[in-house]
């Protein structure tokens, strides 16, 4: 998703912020919630038009316990902060508006586009432009280790919440996530439920 704004500005600091919540923050295959953002961080960006100024951060949108390590080494790790009725904000970076001039161009952007996984399940509110200094006092800004809890407590009593922490557990960071081939096993055992069901009938 991307777009561009064209705004008259005092002199300042602005941050430019994506709104966005998971659908029930889960991440089965198949599941009512979300699915697919973990496989590849989701690159956020700012500029001017005339690309005077530029700037790029990356965050995985999941915030399952088995992507906390991959979070923290990302090298540009996008703030984040919990506002109201549980939105999340992302900053997609900050432009500085000088004396004298008349007004910004800007360009933002939000993409994954290096994987070829099927996603759904993400919300979008829209997009806020504050000054910097406004953004950083609203809301709850929120490490990667709260992130972390508060989708521990969510889906405590979730049926195969021990699936999380199997899934942790069995996490290298140096394999990617193919959920081509989960649904190709899914799949496969639809398949053999449905034959033996017809030959039950038979």
């Amino acid at each position: 998703m991307s777009g561009e704004l064209i705004c008259l500005l005092p002199a300042g600091a602005y941050t430019l912020s994506w709104r966005l919540k998971l659908n029930g923050d889960l991440s089965f295959q198949g599941s009512q919630g979300n699915y697919g953002w973990s496989v590849r961080p989701v690159d956020f960006s700012l500029s001017l038009c005339n690309d005077t100024q530029a700037s790029n951060t990356q965050r995985y949108l999941t915030n399952e316990p088995g992507i906390s390590a991959l979070q923290e080494q990302l090298p540009n790790l996008t703030p984040v902060r919990l506002v109201n009725d549980n939105w999340i904000e992302y900053d997609a970076g900050e432009i500085i508006v000088e004396e004298g001039e008349k007004g910004a161009d800007l360009k933002f952007e939000m993409k994954e586009i290096v994987s070829d996984a099927w996603k759904g399940g993400v919300m979008v509110d829209g997009v806020v432009l504050r000054p910097t200094s406004l953004a950083q006092a609203i809301g709850q800004s929120l490490t990667v280790a709260e992130l972390r809890e508060r989708f521990l407590q969510d889906h405590e009593d979730h049926e195969g919440y021990e699936d999380y922490e199997y899934y942790e557990d069995e996490f290298d960071e140096d394999d990617e996530y193919d959920e081509g081939e989960e649904v190709a096993e899914e799949l496969v055992e639809v398949e053999e439920e449905d034959t033996t069901a017809a030959a039950a009938e038979i």
